[in-house]
């Protein structure tokens, strides 16, 4: 049990986690603990536990997912801590069990003697957490074809003790540490006879050695040098000291194999591994069986899992968009041709070019904001930078060129109608009134430059990240976690802009409604589509009030949100642009004439 070579093995693990059970004192579990934690293991270890404990202990382990354990432990907790683990459901092909060799109920058939009366488990339940278990012990003794320092057989040997032992020791069962005393014979002989040469060098003699400080200790150190420096091949296999004192020996791993049949388990003890501590090599003695066929894991593999925008969904908007963005682009050609035609003159139709390219920033901005989401592509912290000033950038601007450009033509009409001069019905001071479309051109860009100072003051002060932002776990198998995760832009003062931002644009929009209610019953000649840039104002109103809930309220499902902001936003920015331009653009093409000399009633 002392061996430093077992904890060799149990350190070999490339496990997250493993429980030792310490019930015997021993330096080896102590060096055990230290050195598994120092490759990145998560130890459970417990000690010193009394039987009343061990269910306590056993749920830890439950909680931290602990699948392989190692137990050393005496007879008295054995049947407990299996019964523990069976009512736990800690046993079957997830699960790795390892016993020391005191252990010696291990892979055998139980009987109801053995078990003691207070462990509440029938015998065919332990059995079964017992089932593909493991035991680690010391070879007992080289190989029957193996020979000693004195070319001695074990065989040989056996016989020889056998013939010496008394009638007690009959039983080689009851003889197994002949092989250490062989050894330990046969290394304290070579390091005297070294002792003894070098005593004699120096004019000395081990007869010389007193229980007492002076010559004694010298001829003490002398011996314990030799000792430390002694190795053979004998009994037990290589025999070495470590620069700790120990000697390490060769391993067996043994697995205890159960056949079941009705209302019965028997049990059939394999080995199937040999440490070799002069070499260094685990060797495969015969294949491993375990239950399902395959090793088991060590825990629950978590994996960290990009949320995406499904594949197909994220094609379809961005087919939906590019769709959308020729249509706007080709109204904002036609507007522009047929500029000259009053119909559309009356419209404003350098606005309506200044609502249309906002419409296809909106347009633009859901095509960027799923694409990272569908491939990692920003690695490098300017690159998310710039990524998340653009998107924020781009639908704040986007917004601002559309409902800016409505807002500002109803906010004209406002000042028309509702002037002192408008009461005289005076046309000729009405026309004096008369906002200019450079005016409103002007105020469009003024809310564009709020966006750009707001987002640039945001970029260069407190330059954003585009940052991982985990989730939620989900488990998709019994051994794997999902770690799901999205990108987002992270600064400290993100809240704060993202809030800035949705005020002002709330301002906008209640300025905005106002006004579309103001004037929801004027048309004149001047101003053709009054009505209609009303109900597009209340359109965009209503459409961002939804958007911008369906953010806060599914903002851990990614997909999910895209989908509803890039719905809500393609519904609500192709319905002004066609509210705007078509109606106006089908007369121009099929009734030109009428376009060129329309003429429109005016009401209040």
């Amino acid at each position: 049990l002392d061996q430093p070579s077992l904890e060799i093995f149990i350190c070999s693990f490339q496990s997250r986690g493993i429980s030792v059970w310490n019930r015997i004192p021993n330096k080896m579990a102590d060096n055990m603990k230290t050195n598994f934690e120092e490759q990145g293991g998560d130890v459970l270890f417990i000690e010193d536990f009394v039987t009343e404990e061990i269910e306590s202990k056993i749920g830890l382990m439950k909680e931290k997912d602990i699948r392989i354990f190692v137990f050393f432990i005496y007879k008295i907790d054995f049947f407990a801590i299996l019964c523990g683990m069976y009512n736990a459901n800690l046993y079957g092909k997830k699960y790795v069990l390892i016993f020391n060799v005191s252990v010696g109920q291990w892979c055998t058939t139980v009987t109801v003697d053995d078990v003691d009366r207070n462990v509440l488990c029938s015998i065919y339940q332990m059995d079964s957490v017992m089932a593909n278990s493991f035991r680690l012990s010391e070879v007992q003794r080289i190989g029957d074809n193996e020979t000693s320092l004195n070319n001695q057989t074990a065989i040989t040997y056996e016989k020889e003790a056998l013939q010496l032992a008394t009638n007690d020791l009959k039983d080689f069962r009851k003889f197994h540490y002949a092989w250490n005393m062989w050894d330990t014979l046969i290394a304290t002989g070579i390091a005297l006879n070294e002792t003894i040469g070098k005593l004699r060098e120096s004019g000395k003699s081990i007869e010389d050695f007193q229980y007492t400080y002076g010559v004694g200790n010298e001829i003490l150190k002398t011996f314990k040098s030799a000792l430390s420096a002694v190795e053979f091949h004998g009994m037990k296999g290589y025999f070495k000291f470590d620069e700790f004192g120990d000697v390490r020996g060769d391993i067996s791993i043994d697995q205890c194999i159960m056949e079941t049949s009705p209302g019965v388990h028997t049990f059939d003890r394999v080995n199937v591994f040999h440490y070799s501590y002069l070499t260094n090599v685990l060797r495969e003695r015969k294949e491993t069986i375990f239950l399902d066929g395959s090793v088991p894991v060590d825990g629950k593999l978590i994996l960290d899992v990009l949320l995406t925008v499904n594949t197909w969904q994220y094609f379809g908007v961005v087919v939906v968009c590019f769709a959308s963005s020729l249509l706007t682009l080709l109204c904002m050609t036609l507007s522009y041709i047929k500029k000259d035609f009053k119909l559309i003159k009356l419209s404003s139709p350098f606005i309506n070019i200044l609502i249309g390219l906002g419409s296809i920033l909106c347009y633009l901005d859901l095509i960027i904001l799923g694409m990272p989401h569908s491939k990692e592509l920003f690695y490098s912290n300017i690159s998310g930078s710039v990524y998340c000033a653009a998107s924020y950038f781009l639908i704040s601007a986007g917004f601002s060129m559309s409902f800016g450009g409505m807002l500002v033509k109803t906010w004209r009409v406002n000042i028309i109608f509702n002037s002192r001069l408008e009461k005289q019905k005076d046309k000729q001071n009405m026309k004096e009134k008369m906002v200019k479309d450079q005016s409103l051109f002007f105020a469009i860009l003024m809310l564009v430059g709020v966006d750009l100072l707001i987002v640039g003051f945001w970029f260069f002060y407190d330059r954003p990240s585009y940052l991982k932002r985990f989730l939620n776990k989900e488990e998709v198998s019994e051994d794997i976690l999902e770690n799901r995760y999205v990108y987002h832009c992270k600064s400290l003062l993100n809240e704060q802009v993202l809030g800035v931002l949705i005020f002002y644009k709330g301002v906008v929009l209640v300025v905005g409604m106002f006004l579309a209610w103001k004037t929801r019953n004027v048309t004149i000649e001047e101003l053709n589509d009054s009505k209609s840039t009303g109900m597009c104002i209340y359109n965009v109103a209503i459409t961002s009030a939804m958007a911008i809930l369906m953010f806060y309220t599914n903002k851990d499902d990614f997909s999910l949100t895209y989908i509803l902001i890039s719905s809500a936003t393609i519904l609500s920015v192709t319905f002004n642009v066609a509210v705007i331009f078509i109606p106006k653009l089908k007369v121009a093409i099929l009734n030109p004439e009428e376009a060129r000399n329309y003429s429109a009633r005016r009401t209040n």
